[in-house]
């Protein structure tokens, strides 16, 4: 971080054993994909505060280039992955000074992901050559750091292979809108829980496409409820 205003982080990756797959729930592990050698990864942002803090914006860039063994076959060679994304980032807080402050939160990303399957097109009939393409963008507002909703639209496209993505239509095409509520009554310094920082969330996902399908998008509309606790203990 330099200056307060540009980020950069560049960082390498490298897939897990095995057995620490197993350990953390990967099950079952054979059949996975598995990462050859080490994956470069690369940010770039700059980030702005205006306004006594009270406004904040940022514009970023970020990618990866990953080898890799679909299924975890290691005798016909890799696939190769390229994702190159961007992102906008902007929020305002009503007073800075107060922690249950009204805040407007708004995100955009953008990314594209260009795949070479040269292994997959032996293992599994895959075409040679892929990309994907998704974006999303949101718009949150928070009322007194308790009721915070948000609606978001999403969108992915790419091209047609039923080897890959394992769509009957063959399509990755997908779009849609998220609209979700967030109650967070307690946790703050004024409630009489203040120790208790509780999470309510009700979300409901209306699809427009789905797997290249707009007729019948709407059957796999969702609704899910997620009840969380965190406990702050004061010694």
């Amino acid at each position: 971080m330099w200056n307060d205003l540009a980020y950069l982080e560049v960082t390498l990756y490298k897939g897990l054993g095995r057995d620490v797959r197993n350990a953390l729930g990967v099950v079952p592990v054979a059949g996975t994909d598995s990462v050859d050698g080490v994956a470069p990864y690369w940010r770039l942002a700059l980030q702005q505060y205006f306004d006594d803090d009270r406004h904040f914006v940022e514009l970023g860039a970020f990618g990866i280039s990953a080898s890799k063994f679909p299924g975890g076959v290691k005798t016909v060679g890799t696939d190769h992955l390229v994702d190159t994304g961007f992102d906008v980032n902007y929020q305002w807080i009503a007073d800075t000074k107060r922690v249950t402050s009204d805040v407007v939160s708004a995100h955009a990303s953008f990314v594209h992901e260009d795949l070479n399957l040269d292994a997959s097109q032996i293992i599994d009939g895959t075409n040679r050559q892929d990309h994907l393409s998704s974006f999303q963008a949101n718009v949150s507002y928070a009322f007194g750091a308790t009721y915070t909703p948000t609606v978001q639209y999403f969108r992915t496209w790419g091209s047609n292979d039923a080897a890959r993505w394992g769509a009957p239509t063959g399509s990755p095409d997908s779009a849609g809108w998220i609209a979700e509520l967030n109650l967070v009554p307690w946790g703050k310094p004024d409630s009489p829980l203040n120790w208790l920082n509780g999470r309510l969330l009700l979300q409901y996902v209306a699809y427009t496409q789905f797997n290249g399908d707009t007729a019948h998008a709407s059957d796999h509309n969702a609704v899910f409820i997620n009840l969380s606790f965190a406990l702050a203990l004061n010694r």
